[in-house]
C-alpha cells in the first residue's frame, strides 16, 4: 500500500493541490506532506477521508499506489 503514490495519481487525475486536499478534509498542509513524505504513517481515518474527497471508493484510492 504506497499511499503518497495514491495521492500523486489522485492529484494528477483531479487537477487537486495538496492545499486543496489539507482543506477539504480538515488537517494541516504539513500534515499532509507529512504522509506524502514517508514521515509519518497514514492512518485509516485519512485514507477514508481522502477517499471521500476525491470521490472514490477506499479501495479504490489504495489501488492507485499499486498501479
Amino acid at each position: 500500500m504506497n499511499i503518497p503514490e495514491s495521492l500523486e495519481k489522485a492529484y494528477k487525475a483531479t487537477k487537486t493541490k495538496q492545499v486543496e486536499l489539507a482543506a477539504g478534509i480538515n488537517v494541516t498542509k504539513s500534515y499532509v506532506s507529512a504522509i506524502e513524505t514517508g514521515v509519518k504513517t497514514a492512518p485509516i481515518g485519512f485514507i477514508v477521508k481522502c477517499s471521500l474527497f476525491f470521490k472514490m471508493k477506499v479501495s479504490e484510492f489504495i489501488a492507485l499506489g499499486e498501479e
